[in-house]
């Protein structure tokens, strides 16, 4: 018997906030719910470089290819794909896993 583990979760990300440079051990789907998505390709976060996805827009990234995203006004956007769901930070540096919270 073969499982596919399909995953489909939905993402509130803050206005003006930024995805760091990333990838995914699986293609990834996007489809904008409400708001406005920007995205791009590569391995430098160049905003002028992006694409604007507007309701109803969609976005294919494919296995291991490095993109980055961002929002400029409450945007929802759901992701789809088979799982598991698994984020890379192409700089380990700015993957939120990594961070150590400073205890007071």
């Amino acid at each position: 018997m073969v499982v596919i583990q399909v995953v489909a979760p939905r993402v509130w990300p803050a206005p003006s906030r930024a995805v760091i440079i990333e990838t995914f051990r699986t293609a990834e789907n996007v489809t904008v719910l409400s708001g406005a998505f920007h995205v791009g390709m590569g391995d430098k976060f160049e905003t002028k470089k992006g694409e604007t996805l507007r309701v109803g827009g969609f976005f294919r990234a494919e296995k291991d290819m490095q993109h980055y995203a961002w929002t400029s006004a409450p945007t929802v956007v759901q992701i789809h794909g088979r799982g598991p769901f698994v984020i890379n930070y192409v700089n380990p540096a700015d993957d939120p896993r990594n961070k150590t919270s400073e205890k007071k």
